[in-house]
């Protein structure tokens, strides 16, 4: 056996040998990436895999929930491909339906959507898409930024990463805003953006605390004058159109509709996932995920969530700490595509868009992958980022030899600013050439 075939009018208990479903129904392709994994892993078993082997995907789209997870035992050479000139779309999103209208506190109308797995715990989304575009959470103040009086923890000749918890904002700046932990102070200072979540404010004093650390600490630069701040996700500043928020407390997403959208006609979905394809060895078991190409494909419509906080030159941070933000680049952002001991695998003419987090992350022990004549835009932080192993790590930990070429990598930075249309960190002998890399926050590469 050499092939199977996937559609949205599949079903996953059906054999996956035919390319439509049949006449009586009883038969067809399958419906989900997961499904033709976990059916060609069966036909290893049985011995009647024969190689090289193809996942024909049929146009369409296909709602996603969960991420797809490659380990060495799906190892090919197996090929997920689009079917002839057809195009799939693997959708990381939920529509939101029945929306009514409420009048805001400001006198704006806005429309709001009870979501029952938010109010119970089940879905926190921090983006949201409207008629396929994606649409920013409120900021404090609408432009510019506030000003930080004194940060307690440090002096004004800090060393760059005396990091800190807290800071003090006039008390003018400041007001006990609704679910005042559901938002984050960002931080725009040096080459990076900090971005921490808050604990909780002191109006007496104008102490803000933040559950993470930040980076670096908050100077303005190498002088020393304080950072400045704004808020994101604060439902007071929900007063222009395009913007949108969700109370977890109380189970509700709000939208200020523009021009031109229709109540409960314009298409509103937010996301359920932040990962599509994770390919998953082991390097210190020597088995790899090998020999698996992806081409022709659309994954659109995925989440971000805090970054990991890595600090140059260290694999991870020290157990316990929480990192405001990355040293440089997002580098401690992960990808929508996520690899870890991954070789000789291909992504091609791939469309990756309207995502949260990189296109393509490369970690440990990846080498000699094909990453070729892809599309990555609206990305929430940059396009391919390669971070292997340092010199202290074990050799085979270490990552390179891959290519990355002829990719168009743009509107990036969405969420992280600081984030890169490719980065490359410990890595050796990797070929990258003929990107067209434009429409960034800071570095194409």
């Amino acid at each position: 056996m050499r092939e199977l075939f996937l559609s949205p009018d599949g079903n996953d208990s059906w054999s996956g040998t035919l390319p439509a479903p049949s006449k009586d129904r009883t038969d067809g392709p399958l419906a989900s990436l997961t499904a033709a994994r976990d059916r060609i892993r069966q036909l290893k078993t049985t011995a009647q895999l024969e190689s090289p082997f193809t996942v024909h995907i049929r146009g369409g789209r296909y709602p996603v929930t969960s991420s797809a997870i490659f380990t060495p035992e799906d190892s090919g050479p197996i090929t997920y491909a689009a079917y002839r000139n057809e195009k799939p779309v693997f959708d990381g999103s939920q529509p939101i339906i029945n929306w009514r209208t409420e009048v805001l506190a400001s006198g704006m109308t806005a429309w709001v959507a009870d979501l029952p797995d938010v109010l119970a715990g089940r879905w926190y989304f921090r983006s949201l898409f409207v008629d396929g575009h994606r649409r920013p959470r409120t900021t404090y103040p609408k432009t510019g930024n506030l000003e930080i009086v004194d940060v307690p923890d440090i002096t004004r000749q800090a060393a760059l990463f005396e990091g800190t918890t807290n800071f003090v904002t006039r008390t003018q700046d400041m007001k006990p805003f609704t679910n005042l932990q559901d938002i984050d102070a960002l931080v725009p200072h040096f080459w990076i953006e900090e971005r921490m979540p808050l604990q909780s404010w002191d109006s007496a004093t104008g102490r803000l605390t933040s559950t993470h650390r930040s980076m670096f600490c908050l100077k303005f630069g190498h002088g020393d004058q304080w950072a400045r701040y704004r808020l994101e996700n604060v439902f007071e500043a929900l007063d222009t159109p395009g913007q949108w928020y969700l109370d977890r407390a109380a189970g509700k997403v709000y939208y200020l509709p523009l021009p031109g959208e229709k109540l409960n006609k314009t298409p509103i979905a937010a996301p359920r996932l932040r990962q599509f394809l994770i390919l998953k060895g082991d390097p210190d078991a020597q088995r790899h995920v090998e020999y698996l190409t992806f081409r022709g494909l659309c994954f659109e419509n995925a989440d971000w969530q805090q970054s990991r906080g890595v600090v140059p030159d260290h694999d991870v941070l020290p157990s316990g700490i929480l990192m405001g933000s990355d040293a440089q680049a997002a580098v401690g952002v992960e990808g929508t595509i996520e690899c870890d001991a991954v070789r000789h695998c291909t992504f091609e003419n791939l469309t990756i868009r309207a995502i949260g987090q990189y296109a393509i992350n490369m970690q440990r022990a990846c080498m000699s992958n094909r990453i070729v004549a892809n599309h990555f835009y609206d990305l929430g932080a940059g396009g391919v980022k390669i971070y292997g192993a340092n010199a202290a790590a074990p050799r085979h930990h270490r990552s390179g030899n891959n290519r990355i070429t002829d990719n168009d990598i743009h509107d990036i930075g969405e969420i992280f600013k600081p984030a890169i249309g490719v980065i490359v960190c410990h890595s050796f002998g990797n070929v990258i050439s003929h990107n067209h890399i434009h429409h960034t926050h800071y570095s194409g590469i």
